[in-house]
């Protein structure tokens, strides 16, 4: 008999895979006695059969109502008007983030509708700013948190080892995992090192499918994912080098899932950054009743226009940086003492100009202090190269070599943004840019438009750090950089709930089906 964590590509420490069920199939512990629990809402037990009408209660109470208030184009593409009151539709939009950083993934679901049921995040630093907006605040993105997950920092090891019965318990309550396993071992913007222990994180989140065994997988990562490291060496007869994309793409197959998978650029749906990403979905066919062929991934063009449209922004052109983040530029006039930083200072809001400022204010009226617009105190020296870099230097792109040897410039990144284009790829270092026509760095609030992140959404911890210390924490940039956009998220949210919505989803929730297969994929 095949067994799923036998195999190379799911292998897991060994006292994880021994430790037993703590939970029968009713979900009573050994011992205890009675009926099961009884749900008597649908609040309670998200797998009953929805009509169109409750379904769409149901969203209209989501925490996400103020960012989809009104959008009532949006729930008829996804809940057409042909269907009756009596058709079963999806279960309700649940999901839980894995990785789930400062919340950007959780936080665009949300703005498509989905309901959040927990989410992991081993950082003190970036975990203070998740709760602090999409947990706890007010209304909480996260309804349905279980008692049994403490809300606090928890790795996604501790998650499964600890909690395994517990998670099993989900199944048929939870219809999308989500999440992005941490990138930096494959990034090209950091140092993509083959031996990156993080690197090894996408077997957990393949775990954690194994035991909820929800219908739909979201994976979002780096486009270095999809490339081998270099070297032709073989760990074995048969048993040659795979890109990392390739071994999730493996596993999930080996769990029963449809795999598919594509490149999205996030200045498409409204990002004011040119960052392009390697997203994929696993599909469950055994767990929908018919349902459009091929891919929610196959959506994402044709939900782009109206997505768009509902928010207001530019359908021919990308949203510059310029359109995003104007209205905080430095005026001398306008600056306050910094309400968290002692010693700095902070910038007010000028007029909102652009359609992507209003999006990203929401009420926020002129003349109120930004959240985490704190100005950078640079050297006197460290303006002067700005100075010269703004003056001499193409933008949107890294300074030329020859102007990095002319100045003794060291630093392997340094953009200069353009005004009239979206930024390069945000990164979770502040000096990789340079503002588009002020010779300092983006403050925090400036890099979180640039991400998308809503200015309601407030971050949490120290604002940044540097030597090893970057290894272990999470301050503000950080979180930032490390995002999933908002609206990307959305985005893909939108695409996953029109697949599911076209389909029925099997309220039984069979066991995950396993290839047979003695292949070995390293």
């Amino acid at each position: 008999m095949f067994k799923p964590f036998d195999h190379p590509i799911l292998a897991l420490p060994r006292e994880i895979q021994q430790r037993p069920s703590e939970f029968d199939p009713q979900g009573r512990r050994p011992g205890e006695t009675g009926p099961p629990r009884q749900v008597d809402s649908h609040r309670d037990n998200p797998t009953l059969p929805l009509t169109h009408q409750t379904l769409g209660s149901t969203l209209r109470k989501l925490g996400c109502s103020r960012a989809l208030l009104g959008r009532t184009s949006f729930s008829r593409s996804i809940f057409p008007l042909s269907m009756t009151t009596q058709q079963e539709v999806p279960a309700a939009l649940t999901y839980i983030d894995l990785f789930a950083g400062c919340g950007g993934l959780s936080l665009g679901l949300s703005q498509a509708g989905w309901e959040g049921i927990m989410a992991v995040e081993r950082s003190e630093m970036a975990f203070r700013t998740l709760n602090h907006n999409l947990i706890e605040g007010n209304p909480s993105h996260f309804p349905l948190w279980p008692e049994w997950f403490p809300k606090r920092p928890c790795s996604i090891q501790k998650l499964t080892q600890c909690y395994r019965s517990e998670l099993t318990s989900l199944r048929g309550r939870v219809l999308l995992i989500a999440g992005g396993p941490p990138c930096q071992g494959f990034s090209d913007a950091g140092k993509r090192r083959k031996n990156d222990h993080r690197n090894q994180l996408y077997r957990y989140y393949l775990d954690v499918v194994s035991l909820v065994q929800p219908p739909m997988v979201l994976i979002e990562n780096v486009k270095g994912i999809t490339r081998k490291f270099g070297g032709a060496h073989r760990r074995g007869p048969g048993r040659p080098r795979m890109a990392y994309s390739q071994r999730i793409k493996a596993g999930l197959e080996l769990l029963g899932y449809r795999f598919d998978s594509t490149e999205m650029l996030a200045s498409d749906f409204g990002v004011p950054q040119t960052r392009s990403r390697f997203v994929a979905v696993g599909i469950a066919d055994n767990r929908f009743i018919g349902g459009p062929p091929g891919s929610p991934l196959g959506l994402l063009a044709s939900i782009r226009k109206q997505m768009l449209m509902e928010n207001g922004l530019p359908l021919d052109h990308p949203v510059s940086c310029r359109d995003a983040i104007s209205d905080l530029e430095w005026d001398q006039d306008a600056l306050v003492d910094s309400p968290d930083t002692k010693g700095y200072k902070s910038g007010r809001y000028a007029e909102a100009v652009t359609s992507y400022q209003r999006l990203m204010r929401g009420i926020v009226p002129v003349g109120a202090i930004a959240d985490s617009h704190r100005y950078v105190k640079h050297r006197p020296d460290i303006i002067a190269r700005f100075r010269r870099i703004l003056s001499e230097c193409p933008r949107g792109i890294n300074i030329p070599d020859t102007f990095r040897e002319q100045n003794g410039i060291n630093k392997g990144c340094i953009v200069p943004l353009d005004p009239e284009k979206p930024a390069v790829t945000l990164t979770t270092i502040p000096d990789d840019m340079i503002h588009y026509s002020q010779p300092r760095v983006l403050t925090v609030r400036e890099s979180a438009r640039i991400q998308s992140f809503p200015d309601w959404f407030e971050f949490k911890s120290k604002y940044t750090t540097g030597g090893t210390s970057r290894k272990k924490q999470c301050p503000r940039y950080t979180q930032i950089g490390n995002a999933v956009p908002p609206l990307m998220g959305e985005a893909l949210g939108r695409a996953l709930s029109l697949w599911a919505a076209s389909s029925i989803i099997r309220q039984e929730t069979p066991p995950a089906e396993v290839c047979k297969s003695n292949q070995h994929v390293a």
